[in-house]
């Protein structure tokens, strides 16, 4: 190169390099140093560029777009997650009886049916003979 180096400003930092990368970036060297001046200014304008054209811009309408993006999905994800007040259809015990009678009759031998008094006697006669065995346990 004829007298002006285009990267004497930035510090030459010699790091621990194998002999090869060493012979490698001396001819690298030697051969921008042999570029004519206008073809040393076009590459360092490209290289300015692209460094340029590396970095992150960060303008107004673009963080905007993000942060109304970012609204969006989060009123998205809230609409979707939000308890609803009644997920089930809600039925009283009466209609839950009803329909569980309507079940147990369908089937059902007519003789067990006139008997469903002396049923529901024998089931809580069962469940207080439990909970006595269970209070002798716990006396015991």
């Amino acid at each position: 190169m004829t007298g002006h180096d285009p990267n004497a400003h930035i510090p030459p930092a010699e790091p621990q390099w194998p002999a090869r990368a060493k012979a490698l970036r001396a001819a690298l060297q030697q051969s921008a140093e042999q570029l004519d001046g206008a073809s040393a200014s076009r590459l360092n304008r490209s290289r300015h560029a692209a460094l340029q054209a590396s970095m992150p811009t960060r303008s107004g309408m673009h963080s905007a777009f993000r942060w109304g993006l970012g609204v969006a999905a989060t009123a998205a994800l809230a609409v979707m997650l939000w308890p609803s007040t009644a997920p089930y259809p809600v039925m009283d015990a009466a209609t839950l009886q009803a329909e569980d009678l309507h079940l147990m009759v369908e089937d059902a031998d007519p003789e067990l049916i006139a008997d469903l008094d002396f049923y529901a006697w024998l089931d809580e006669q069962g469940e207080s003979a439990a909970a006595e065995a269970e209070e002798d346990v716990w006396e015991g």
